[in-house]
């Protein structure tokens, strides 16, 4: 049972190394969009969504590899319910050591992906309001008011915009 128990969470620190390595891609390509999205390269910026879709869903396989080998650990422990730190807590200090700097360096990068994600977010606003400003200039909307049979009816506003040129 132990050698299957050590297996187990050999498995773990390979899924987890496997999860950080995704997680510092997304970072990485994440830092590109970013920079993508300054200078508004759309061609860059689909290209980087497709990239980020396909990590993401290696990302999410990895997860769940990852939940069933604790469930298996669970198992051999006879635990119901069991977290990361049971894990590590039940350890030889040299695997207690690898596995909490693996938890700790993911934990890390995954902020750090958050804050690129927030930042992108921000700029993708930024963006679309920037766009819709330009759009009222060259189009303003014209209000809307209800006519005396109930239709709505917009009010005629010229348009700033000589469009017979």
């Amino acid at each position: 049972m132990a050698v299957d128990l050590n297996s187990r969470i050999q498995e773990i620190i390979e899924c987890l190394k496997e999860q950080n390595k995704l997680v510092l891609e997304l970072v990485e390509i994440g830092e590109k969009q970013v920079e993508a999205l300054e200078i508004d390269d759309i061609q860059n910026i689909n290209d980087i969504n497709v990239m980020q879709e396909k990590l993401g869903k290696n990302l999410a396989l990895q997860e769940k590899k990852r939940r069933e080998l604790v469930y298996e650990v669970g198992s051999i422990l006879n635990k119901n319910e069991i977290k990361m730190s049971d894990i590590i807590s039940t350890l030889p200090e040299k695997d207690k050591k690898e596995l909490q700097a693996l938890s700790d360096s993911i934990m890390e990068n995954h902020q750090k992906l958050e804050e690129i994600h927030d930042l992108s977010r921000l700029l993708l606003k930024q963006s679309l309001k920037y766009v819709q400003k330009i759009m009222d200039c060259i189009e303003p909307q014209s209000p809307k008011t209800y006519g005396a049979s109930g239709q709505i009816e917009r009010s005629q506003v010229p348009n700033s915009l000589n469009k017979s040129i």
